[in-house]
């Protein structure tokens, strides 16, 4: 605001140890696009490890386990419309015990496969529950492993016939077991045994083209772990000897395998050697026999991790993992259309302050994409999904000037203009909402772009109270194709020149952190709100008074980072 006059307001001394970090370059945008993430719980507990599969119907289903009740349960959640709105979560388990590591299927009849490991047992146990009216109740569930031994990190999968199988470790062996009927009873079989005294660990299965494939971790020694690869060509009556995958030394781990029917297997893991963690992939073109040599696929500055590799009907292959690259652990996107030989723009799907943990994908019949991962955006961990695909219409370029504005009658700065450009002609609505999401305007317009000024003033003609108020734009296509939408804020303030500066509020979040790579509280926030746009500097200081670092602006707020780097 131009008729206030410049002061310099605030001051932060800020002291800290200061640790390299990494310098992050903004990751290419892909030609995939995500609509905003959906929030599966909104709940006040804490919601870890989703996992995601489509059925033949296209309709999305999701697992985790919440903590909301006390104890651990697996929580499950379906969509009908492709992502877009998800109906309110089913506890699939609903027990004493300690239920955590879900992982969901679809058979081709529609049935809805659940498993986890439990503690309602004594030890862990590998626990089972279906759903034959596509997720709204589910049966009494069944304990699988049913031993002594403490079972972990359940895998499942469907072959071509409809027989489920299910993949597990313990202290003693790698576990495979099989249901013929559906899911009312099974057989298990161990498949690898514990090497050195040493059990395999986070396996993985997937099955296509009539072959199965497996994978999972080996511990060698301290600081040496390999991915070790293993199929079978008769359906689980015999496998092949498992092989290492890893041809370099450091510690592998996590891995994921996804194949398709002509024969392209891909196994991807992360690696850590030294401080570099990133994952890398092998390859195979013919049904596992032989691979190719691991190569780096994300290859980027940052922390890269828990990696899951997913295919449509056409062979087109996806990848979602986390990554620090964008500044701190985002739930990241990127595909290959030559079999893995190449991979196209590594694409941050829903840009957060806060960062996510577990990611998975999976991919429906009609090309839409599903990313789900838990996510602390909306204040605790909750489970979220982001729906997207090739060729979506878009609202790019987003913005409002001037803002902050103000809006008292003096003819400076009396009006703002909100603007955005379209990928294509679309139908588009404007809304201007308060801070409880009431529109206080609302515009309409079919066009390729989009200009439109806001005077201040509500559906009343009132000026509305000085504030920050978010705009927010909508658009679909002719077809009715939704667009991906974009928000933002705008800064009213209509203070007088009379009213002396002031400091509303001032955070500075954490207030101890550090920059030390491991992509965990890397970086500070401060943020500070005045009563008018003004010059503003903030000088971060050792406690001596020695500044290290300084930054200024002008405005109505003040939203910047400091990564602990000095001049």
């Amino acid at each position: 605001m131009h008729k206030t006059p410049r002061k310099t307001l605030l001051s932060s001394v800020i002291s800290t140890a200061i640790a390299t970090a990494f310098v992050f370059a903004a990751p290419a945008q892909a030609d995939v696009r995500f609509y905003p993430v959906v929030n599966l719980a909104n709940n006040t507990g804490l919601s870890f490890s989703p996992d995601i599969a489509v059925g033949p119907e296209n309709n999305v289903y999701v697992a985790w386990y919440d903590n909301t009740s006390g104890g651990t349960e697996i929580l499950f959640s379906r969509s009908t419309d492709a992502g877009t709105t998800f109906n309110a979560p089913k506890n699939v388990s609903n027990n004493l015990g300690y239920s955590t590591f879900p992982s969901v299927i679809v058979g081709q009849n529609g049935t809805v496969h659940v498993s986890w490991q439990d503690t309602e047992y004594g030890a862990s146990e590998i626990v089972y529950a279906k759903s034959t009216d596509g997720g709204l109740t589910f049966s009494t569930p069944v304990n699988v492993s049913n031993d002594e031994a403490a079972s972990v990190k359940v895998d499942m999968v469907m072959d071509a016939a409809g027989v489920l199988w299910m993949v597990w470790s313990d202290d003693s062996a790698m576990w495979l077991a099989k249901s013929t009927d559906g899911g009312n009873t099974f057989s298990k079989q161990a498949v690898v045994s514990a090497a050195a005294g040493k059990a395999p660990i986070g396996p993985k299965i997937t099955i296509a083209g009539g072959t199965m494939h497996l994978t999972y971790q080996q511990s060698i020694s301290l600081d040496l772990t390999h991915i070790m690869y293993l199929r079978s060509t008769d359906g689980g009556a015999s496998f092949s000897t498992p092989v290492a995958l890893t041809a370099v030394a450091g510690e592998a781990t996590l891995p994921s395998v996804a194949a398709d029917n002509a024969g392209n297997v891909y196994v991807a893991w992360q690696l850590r050697q030294g401080d570099e963690r990133d994952v890398h992939m092998a390859r195979s073109s013919d049904f596992g026999a032989t691979f190719s040599a691991s190569s780096n696929i994300t290859n980027n500055s940052g922390i890269s991790i828990g990696a899951d590799l997913f295919v449509d009907a056409a062979g087109t292959l996806y990848m979602v993992w986390q990554d620090t690259t964008p500044g701190n652990y985002e739930a990241m996107f990127m595909k290959s259309t030559d079999h893995g030989a190449s991979f196209g723009p590594q694409l941050n799907i829903a840009p957060s302050l806060l960062g996510s943990l577990i990611t998975r994908g999976a991919v429906d019949t009609q090309g839409n994409i599903f990313a789900a991962w838990d996510d602390n955006r909306f204040g605790t961990f909750d489970p979220i999904v982001a729906a997207g695909r090739e060729g979506l219409p878009a609202i790019d370029d987003a913005t409002a000037t001037p803002n902050p504005f103000s809006p008292n009658g003096d003819g400076i700065d009396d009006t703002t203009t909100v603007s955005a450009t379209f990928t294509e002609e679309l139908k588009w609505q404007l809304d201007i909402l308060d801070g409880s999401n009431r529109a206080l305007s609302v515009t309409r317009g079919t066009s390729t772009s989009l200009s439109q000024v806001w005077d201040g003033k509500d559906k009343r003609g009132r000026v509305a109270p000085d504030g920050t108020y978010k705009y927010k734009i909508t658009g679909t296509k002719g077809d009715g194709t939704r667009a991906v939408p974009a928000e933002g804020t705008i800064k009213l303030s209509t203070v007088s020149n009379d009213v002396p500066p002031s400091l509303d509020d001032f955070v500075v979040d954490p207030t101890t952190f550090g920059p030390d790579g491991d992509g965990r509280r890397e970086t500070i926030s401060v943020r500070a709100v005045m009563n008018r746009a003004l010059d503003w500097s903030i000088s971060y200081q050792t406690m001596a008074g020695v500044e290290l670092f300084s930054q200024n602006g002008n405005g109505f707020e003040v939203d910047v980072e400091w990564d602990g780097k000095d001049y």
